[in-house]
């Protein structure tokens, strides 16, 4: 884990704790901080809202301002013409009687006047996340800034623009800071003490630095194979065991992937560094650079434009960029203007439909 945190608990994974006890004191052994492209992503546009410098892609940036505007609104709700003072990415800490330092939590923004104070967590992912009413990690971060700040009234939220809401808050007063401070606090004790067990899911491994040496993550996938009897070449296998197996299917799949991360990891140090493995080179694939040369000669050969415009594929997302190159658009005016090019020029195509768990509600 990163010197910020001090290889203490964070509100970051406290739904893991929760789920997952022993994962915290694993990670300190064996975890690995390697965030992936979405990560990436996800830094550049917190760092700009944090007021950052920073170089966005324009859908990067229209994250951004619908991150802005939906702060704007619940700001306005919470506050009601209050100016609150505001505070970002300041790491806030949590101390044990003797006042060491225990865990901490790092707001990605707090607004506080009074005894009232909001605390909004940016999540810019497509991801499902949990409604602000169940999420763990603000209610850590609650209890951080009535600790530090003394409010008694605080409102947390999650804003994330690709989300249906996109912003959800809940609301803690008085009594149930007090509830939830020794619900946090007792957990995050737990968490460091040696032998608590540990739950291999698709919730908890899913973030967790030590899934790919997790004994029982790898037990697992280790033994979910030998569950299936086979009749030939056919699963024999009964509905609700099927059920069973997708709902391990994801931390098993989480930890198979890290375990191939590590493997590309430890054989490019090291080509001779797991026996009877190697790492095979990637296919190599031309792309055509200079399409204005390539068609100049296509019509120098006989070809006419008709018969070379089906061979050309245009990305959205590029062809986006460069309107908004040659318009000096943003936001919304480059929406409209995007909408404008391509009005009756494209065609909706499904994609194949997916498994998706049927909540609880629904059945």
């Amino acid at each position: 884990m990163s010197d910020e945190r001090r290889n203490l608990p964070s509100a970051s994974s406290v739904h893991r704790y929760a789920l997952c006890p022993g994962s915290f004191l694993l990670e300190q052994q064996f975890g690995e901080d390697k965030g992936g492209q979405d990560a990436v992503i996800g830094n550049r546009i917190h760092a700009v809202l944090a007021g950052e410098t920073q170089e966005l892609t324009d859908d990067e940036e229209r994250t951004a301002e619908r991150c802005r505007e939906l702060e704007g609104q619940v700001l306005g709700a919470v506050f009601d013409g209050m100016v609150p003072n505001e505070i970002r990415e300041e790491r806030l800490w949590a101390y044990d009687d003797d006042l060491n330092r225990s865990w901490s939590g790092k707001p990605d923004v707090i607004y506080h006047a009074g005894n009232r104070a909001l605390v909004i967590d940016y999540k810019t992912g497509r991801g499902d996340v949990e409604h602000a009413t169940g999420n763990l990690q603000l209610r850590a971060l609650a209890v951080l800034t009535h600790e530090h700040y003394g409010a008694t009234d605080i409102t947390v939220a999650i804003i994330q623009p690709f989300a249906s809401p996109p912003l959800t808050t809940c609301r803690y007063q008085a009594g149930d800071l007090t509830q939830a401070a020794t619900d946090v606090h007792a957990l995050m004790n737990l968490v460091i003490v040696p032998d608590q067990p540990r739950v291999p899911s698709a919730s908890s491994c899913r973030y967790c630095k030590a899934k790919a040496v997790c004994p029982e993550a790898r037990a697992l996938v280790e033994t979910l194979p030998q569950q299936v009897s086979r009749d030939g070449r056919e699963m024999v296998v009964t509905p609700e065991r099927i059920a069973e197996f997708l709902e391990k299917l994801p931390a098993v799949e989480a930890v198979m992937e890290a375990v191939r991360a590590k493997a590309r990891r430890l054989l490019e140090a090291d080509p001779a560094s797991i026996p009877g493995w190697r790492l095979k080179p990637g296919a190599c694939r031309e792309v055509i650079t200079d399409p204005n040369t390539v068609f100049a000669r296509f019509l120098a050969a006989g070809g006419t434009q008709d018969q070379f415009m089906p061979c050309v594929t245009l990305a959205k997302t590029k062809l986006k960029d460069a309107l908004r190159a040659g318009t000096g658009k943003k936001g919304k005016g480059l929406d409209e203007a995007m909408d404008t090019l391509l009005a009756d020029c494209t065609e909706a195509k499904p994609s194949a439909p997916s498994l998706e768990r049927v909540k609880t509600e629904e059945l």
